[in-house]
């Protein structure tokens, strides 16, 4: 199933792998709030199957779908949620805590790429110079 997630197609099989074996199976029902805004993060997920609304100040920002994936930047900034995620479908996901993730970015050196990658492009579409 990862190799189906566009942020894990690049890895190795044998990078692939290992993150599958720190990844945790989670199935939730619709309703269930993943992520809760102003909570300290303490996981990272990836969506298997489903869909999730994310919202801040309890307005609708955006929809995440299978292959999406969410959580990484509150572990890798230490910082606050910024969104809460809430499942609107039933979800199959794949969960990681710091440390699981912490291993992961050790593991798979592309991960932690393409993760700059997406922090880069989060700040550039905030900054006005």
């Amino acid at each position: 199933m990862l190799a189906r997630v566009d942020f894990f197609s690049d890895l190795s099989k044998k990078e692939l792998k290992r993150i599958a074996q720190l990844l945790t199976p989670v199935n939730v029902d619709a309703g269930y709030v993943l992520t809760r805004e102003g909570a300290l993060g303490e996981e990272f997920f990836v969506i298997f199957d489903g869909e999730a609304t994310v919202t801040q100040d309890g307005r609708t920002v955006a929809t995440l779908k299978a292959g999406d994936f969410f959580g990484e930047l509150a572990l890798l900034t230490n910082m606050k949620r910024k969104a809460t995620v809430t499942a609107t479908t039933a979800m199959s996901l794949g969960v990681l805590t710091w440390s699981e993730f912490d291993a992961m970015l050790d593991d798979a050196p592309e991960v932690m790429r393409k993760l700059l990658h997406d922090v880069a492009s989060i700040l550039a579409e905030h900054l006005d110079y």
